[in-house]
């Protein structure tokens, strides 16, 4: 949590690497793709560390706990 408001407050001076974003949460997501929601949660937690703003992470993360 308290990285997440650090990143947070710093968010507008750093903006984050849009590819990088994209290929991350693509990632992450291929494995909720595939059905391996341990693996899928594993990485969207680890894309979340870098973009923890990142909506479609967050609900794609809640949908693999859900399950």
């Amino acid at each position: 949590l308290i990285n997440s408001i650090k990143h947070l407050f710093g968010w507008r001076s750093a903006q984050p690497d849009p590819v990088k974003r994209s290929t991350s949460f693509e990632f992450a997501n291929s494995f909720n793709l595939c059905g391996d929601s341990r693996t899928a949660i594993k990485e969207f937690r680890k894309h979340l560390l870098s973009f923890p703003l990142d909506v479609d992470a967050l609900n794609n993360l809640g949908c693999c706990l859900s399950e």
